[in-house]
């Protein structure tokens, strides 16, 4: 070969060296991504004895058995990796920009942050070198729920916002607060959550209206004698299973837990006001006081009343009497008392009611004599009944018509006779002439005077005697 073409091919060989050193410096940072872009490096001297001539010559830059008198090298000046722990991949691209190559990354989800790195943290490596990271999930990030309660709905939204919280919605729930406000939350005010977590806010309703508790005593005897026991029954108007009884025998209230029933012996003279207290959840109700007298001698009180069936707004006459007969016991006063609202007021041992509507009426009678003496007579009930009004039958129905129409026809008939009366008068007119009984009948025409005596008149006027008694005539004669 001859020497001018080896000095072209040296030509050629440093031309695309020169055109590879080219790339790497022109392309190599954009192949990286752009994250890194050396700084200009001042010329560092080395002595020709220190380099390879045939590593020089392989490239091109100088002719083959020949040592270069002086070359110029380029020394990337060293730079410090930061510590990227806990750092999202756009912090590191950021922190790292001019300084490392970001060459893998492993385990690269959205959001997450580096758990791991490649040079270590603080160690020394040229600019440019290359960077690994290995990304793991971020920690929950935790913040304290905020009080919703008592704030307006509009503007719950916007706070939990700035507490990095989501608003879950509102719940109706039943409660005594003011209906309409917010009176409690999900999660309680203070609690440790993850960012993103919901709170739901409770807005207060009316709860339903609750039916009072009523509660009645009853006992199978209300006077006794000293040891005797009595049985008392306490009956709920709602029944449940959790209501608790509690009764006061006048010297103290004592529990009875197993049920609405339950005895007491009465070892002392005297009178005792019995009650009874039921308890269901936060209500509680007592019944009236139940009058038990105790005495060596039993006195009664018998009730009777007339009328037995009474009907509505018919008055009842009540009799109330002290059994066996006590002048001192038996004056009363007495007090009647049928269920309703009305207090009882005291009166004797009569009493007279009208019941306005039909129904059953617990009839109850209390005699406070002297001494202390409360009796009381056993349960009784008044039915008071609708008053039923009987259908007329067919028979006075037809009666009714009859007598009617009987009316109607001599009320016809009178009249008849009075019209007929009134124009045989106007026909026949009688003057007295001579002496009594004799009369003379004059009458314009002959129609008439046939019509009245029955016979034909040959003259237009006729002579005749009557008979008659006063107004009446009793016999008419022809004359001639």
């Amino acid at each position: 070969m001859s020497e001018q073409v080896r000095v072209v091919a040296r030509g050629h060989r440093a031309a695309i060296g020169l055109l590879i050193l080219s790339f790497v410096v022109v392309f190599l940072p954009v192949v990286a991504k752009g994250q890194c872009k050396e700084p200009a490096n001042p010329k560092a001297e080395v002595p020709a004895a220190k380099l390879d001539s045939a590593r020089l010559a392989a490239a091109g830059a100088v002719p083959r058995g020949k040592a270069p008198a002086q070359v110029m090298m380029y020394r990337p000046p060293p730079t410090q990796v930061p510590d990227l722990s806990n750092k999202t991949l756009d912090e590191v691209r950021t922190e790292v920009a001019n300084k490392l190559t970001i060459r893998n990354v492993n385990d690269n989800n959205s959001g997450w942050i580096v758990g791991r790195q490649f040079p270590e943290p603080y160690s020394n490596v040229a600019v440019c070198s290359p960077l690994d990271l290995w990304m793991k999930a971020p920690p929950e990030r935790i913040t304290k729920v905020p009080s919703i309660v008592g704030v307006p709905e509009n503007e719950i939204p916007s706070l939990l916002e700035k507490y990095h919280l989501r608003y879950g919605g509102l719940t109706p729930k039943e409660a005594t607060a003011a209906p309409g406000t917010i009176f409690d939350q999900d999660p309680k005010p203070g609690t440790p959550e993850p960012w993103g977590s919901e709170v739901i806010a409770y807005k207060a309703t009316s709860p339903p209206p609750v039916a009072p508790l009523s509660v009645r005593l009853t006992a199978d005897t209300t006077n006794v004698k000293p040891g005797d026991t009595v049985t008392f029954v306490a009956r709920l108007q709602r029944e449940s299973p959790e209501v608790q009884f509690a009764f006061s025998f006048g010297g103290g209230p004592s529990t009875v837990p197993g049920g609405p029933e339950t005895t007491h012996r009465f070892d002392e003279d005297g009178d005792y006001e019995v009650s009874v207290t039921a308890t269901l959840g936060a209500q509680e109700a007592q019944s009236e006081p139940l009058h038990i007298t105790v005495h060596s001698k039993k006195y009664t009180i018998e009730v009777t009343w007339q009328p037995l069936h009474p009907v509505a707004g018919q008055r009842v006459t009540f009799t109330a009497s002290l059994n066996p007969s006590d002048p001192s016991i038996g004056k009363g006063p007495y007090y009647f008392y049928f269920g309703d609202k009305v207090k009882p007021k005291p009166t004797g041992g009569v009493y007279t009611q009208a019941f306005a509507k039909p129904g059953s009426y617990p009839v109850r009678v209390t005699l406070k004599g002297e001494h202390g003496h409360t009796i009381q007579n056993g349960p009784l009930q008044l039915v008071v009944m609708q008053e039923i009004r009987p259908m007329p039958n067919a028979w006075e129905k037809w009666g009714k018509s009859v007598i009617a129409a009987g009316v109607i026809v001599l009320v016809g008939s009178l009249v008849g006779l009075y019209l007929i009366s009134k124009y045989l008068t106007g026909l026949v007119g009688l003057l007295p002439k001579g002496r009594a009984g004799d009369v003379r009948l004059h009458q314009g025409g002959r129609d008439g005077l046939e019509a009245a005596f029955g016979f034909r008149l040959e003259q237009p006027v006729a002579t005749a005697t009557a008979e008659f008694r006063g107004a009446v005539i009793l016999k008419v004669e022809r004359v001639g």
